[in-house]
C-alpha cells in the first residue's frame, strides 16, 4: 500500500509543478497606453490524500487491494500590479489590502529601483 500512496502523491505533486511554474505567479508584461504593466499573484493551495487497505472479503478483483484518492485546490490571486510610466517611473498598486503583501511589494519595489539604478547607468555610459 504504501507503493500506492506514494505514486499518488508524487504524481499529485508533479501535477501541481507544473502548474505552478512563475508565469503564472508573474504575469508577462502588458503594455497599456504606453505603460508597461505586471501583475504579481499569491498561489494558496489545499492539499488532501487519503487511501486504505481494502479487505479481501470486499474486493471482487485481487489485483490491487487499494483505494485511494488525491484531491488539490489551487488559487491564484493578484497580491501587487507594478506599473512603469513612459517616464520610466516605477510604481505599485497593492490590489488586496492584506498586510501581509506590503513585504512583497517593498521587497519589490527594492529589486524594481536597483533595475532601473542599473538601466541609467548604462543608458549614460552609451
Amino acid at each position: 500500500m504504501s507503493n500506492d500512496i506514494e505514486s499518488i502523491i508524487k504524481t499529485t505533486l508533479d501535477n501541481i509543478n507544473n502548474l505552478t511554474e512563475n508565469e503564472k505567479l508573474i504575469s508577462s508584461k502588458i503594455n497599456y497606453d504606453n505603460t508597461n504593466y505586471l501583475a504579481i499573484s499569491k498561489l494558496n493551495m489545499n492539499f488532501v490524500i487519503g487511501g486504505s487497505d481494502i479487505d479481501k472479503k470486499f474486493r471482487s478483483v485481487d489485483l490491487k487491494p487499494f483505494a485511494g484518492a488525491a484531491y488539490v485546490n489551487l488559487q491564484l490571486n493578484p497580491q501587487v500590479l507594478i506599473y512603469e510610466s513612459p517616464n520610466k517611473d516605477v510604481r505599485t498598486i497593492n490590489i488586496n489590502n492584506e498586510t501581509t503583501s506590503t513585504d512583497l511589494t517593498s521587497s519589490i519595489m527594492n529589486i524594481m529601483t536597483f533595475i532601473k539604478d542599473v538601466r541609467e547607468k548604462k543608458e549614460s555610459e552609451i
